[in-house]
């Protein structure tokens, strides 16, 4: 009489269950094996997704649209002038410009950010100190501060503009890496400090709900004056810009995929040798059950489900090692490797994200493994007479 399949499954998963724990061993050097194997990778795609998580944050709480003046092609210096007629068209709420740049802190290269004294005030929940008020002063990232010693009051000059004094009135907290190595300052210091008076790298346009299409038709009319004197405008909106970003991250996280598949690949021959599957105690056992009428299919599911067993429990510690390096030990050692320039000891908070596809990925790729071995060795021996077996 046939049995149920629940009750077949339920078989299987308790002789798949206590064969684990008669082979301990074995079952740990797998297991052992595995999280080697996982670890990293499960590690990599948290601080990859953590990243791009909050590159989109970052995106989604900026401007719909970024205007700067097409200079050979690439983004240009644009007028204030542009200001005020950008701010006349329908849908826009409002144009607020910003000077983006980079230059040096004695020998380490920080990026430079101008900004309205409404879109500072805006970080006060971010701010270990006050907001800039005053001409001069500025805002620091926890990486610059810590590396220089530098605490809030004290005065400062830089290389590109050694004939402008900052006093720093604020460091920004540490909780997003990009405001690491960043000086925020007000858009009228930021002028003067890269010599572009009357000009903005970009101007950033607000628009009400559901009018950003119908404005994007009348910024590309704009953009593209025919044969008048109006400069050429380059405009990228919010969309375009996530679009890149996520293109960016994924480009990156799918070349170290395949890459560290490939390295996987060609230790799974190693691995498959320390696993186990191969001794002499798995045939005796097999011997054993062709005789007593096991079908080769039901030990071929015994053999999967110790597979998958394994796979769950190596998947289950490498997620809880991962989160207890990235969340308690901020990423030390192995941040440096995924984030430029943190070093062994990052002195920022490194951003990670745990989604269920990187446990789905991670169960396959063990399981796949795992299989690959079991199944084959098992197959073969399942061939054999039972008597040949338990000799």
């Amino acid at each position: 009489m046939d049995l149920p399949r629940t009750l077949i499954i339920k078989n299987l998963l308790f002789a798949a269950c206590g064969d684990l724990i008669r082979h301990r061993g074995r079952s740990f050097v797998v297991t052992l094996c595995l999280v080697a194997i996982l670890f990293p990778l499960v590690t990599a795609l948290a601080i990859s997704e953590g990243l791009r998580f909050q590159a989109e944050i970052s995106i989604g709480e900026g401007a719909d649209f970024y205007v700067s003046e097409d200079r050979y092609g690439g983004n240009g210096p644009i007028s204030l002038d542009h200001q005020s007629r950008l701010s006349g068209l329908q849908g826009v709420s409002r144009v607020t410009p910003r000077v983006v740049g980079r230059t040096y802190f004695l020998d380490r290269l920080i990026a430079v950010v101008g900004l309205e004294p409404e879109a500072l005030s805006g970080l006060k929940t971010l701010v270990q100190g006050r907001i800039p008020e005053a001409p001069g002063e500025v805002l620091l990232g926890q990486g610059i501060a810590r590396a220089f010693k530098i605490q809030v009051g004290m005065p400062f000059s830089l290389g590109a503009n050694p004939h402008k004094t900052f006093k720093v009135t604020g460091i920004l907290s540490h909780s997003c890496l990009w405001s690491s190595d960043l000086m925020l300052m007000s858009h009228s210091d930021a002028n003067e400090f890269f010599r572009i008076r009357g000009l903005s790298t970009q101007l950033l346009i607000y628009t009400l709900s559901d009018s950003s299409p119908l404005l994007a038709k009348s910024l590309i009319g704009r953009s593209d004056p025919g044969g008048s004197q109006v400069p050429h405008l380059r405009i990228e909106d919010r969309y375009h810009t996530k679009e890149r970003v996520q293109a960016g991250f994924s480009h990156k996280g799918g070349i170290f995929i395949i890459l560290y598949i490939i390295v996987a690949t060609l230790a799974i021959q190693a691995f498959l040798i320390t696993s186990g599957f191969g001794l002499r105690v798995m045939e005796r056992e097999i011997g054993v059950m062709k005789a007593i009428g096991w079908r080769t299919s039901e030990m071929l599911g015994e053999i999967g489900m110790e597979c998958l067993l394994i796979s769950l429990t190596a998947i289950s510690s490498a997620i809880l090692l991962s989160m207890a390096l990235t969340k308690g030990l901020n990423g030390i050692p192995i941040a440096q490797f995924f984030v430029a320039e943190v070093g062994l000891v990052p002195e920022v908070e490194i951003p990670s994200r745990y989604i269920p596809f990187h446990g789905l990925l991670g169960l396959a790729l063990a399981f796949c493994i795992t299989l690959s071995g079991g199944l084959w060795s098992a197959w073969r021996k399942a061939q054999r007479p039972p008597a040949e077996l338990m000799r």
